[in-house]
């Protein structure tokens, strides 16, 4: 069976714009990308906490990136027939017909690779690079405090990353309710009591919409090479 959710055929023409930002919750969990998208809630003394100290981790770097030609915080975008994907990378830099991408991280590293949803962040942008400004050879690095990731922009990152815009699609534009990517995250979770309502009286194995997405793991370079 598929997800859940309403269609309507007269939207299909409209154009959808997707945010770079929100293929990293996607990435983290499709189901809060649902919520994120309909019923936003207010943040918490915590989380305005950390995005403070997001966004003092970014501004430590700008006169490193001032000094090493770097471009910050430009807004890009690209479109995909009635799909934009919109947004502003952490910094960036293009030599000829290569380019390198930083997306900085102010959570802790993995041990190995880095986070899916901020490599899949980062090849957002790298899309848009690529086809606004013919890029063929294109590095993206994860910048975590402690430790940096480097990821070359390839066919399993791009198609991975499109996958899920088509599925943003379907839930930003039609309202169906994705996957749920349960674990030690939804202790935290500010939509943990709406989300396991849904999934209350649902009597049947369903087949929902992201629910590829936790077969993806970045957190070992040669795991791209896997499925």
């Amino acid at each position: 069976m598929g997800g859940r959710g309403e269609t309507n055929n007269n939207r299909d023409n409209e154009k959808v714009t997707i945010y770079p930002s929100e293929i990293h919750t996607y990435f983290y969990c499709p189901r809060m990308y649902f919520f994120e998208t309909f019923i936003k809630k207010r943040r918490g003394f915590f989380s305005t906490l950390r995005l403070l100290i997001g966004r003092a981790f970014h501004f430590s770097f700008r006169l490193r990136d001032i000094t090493k030609k770097f471009s910050y915080e430009v807004p890009l975008e690209t479109s995909l027939g009635n799909i934009k994907i919109r947004g502003r990378p952490d910094a960036f830099r293009i030599d000829g017909n290569e380019a390198y991408i930083i997306e900085r991280k102010s959570s802790k590293a993995p041990y190995r690779g880095a986070w899916a949803s901020d490599v899949m962040q980062a090849t957002a942008y790298g899309i848009i690079i690529s086809r606004e400004k013919e890029i063929d050879k294109i590095k993206i690095e994860i910048r975590y405090p402690t430790k940096r990731r480097l990821f070359s922009l390839d066919s399993y990152l791009v198609s991975n990353a499109l996958k899920a815009v088509s599925d943003m699609v379907l839930v930003k534009h039609y309202g169906i309710v994705p996957f749920a990517n349960r674990g030690n995250r939804c202790r935290k979770c500010p939509y943990r009591e709406e989300c396991f309502l849904l999934d209350e009286n649902v009597e049947v194995e369903l087949v929902e919409v992201g629910e590829w997405i936790k077969k993806i793991s970045l957190l070992d370079p040669e795991s791209k090479a896997r499925g």
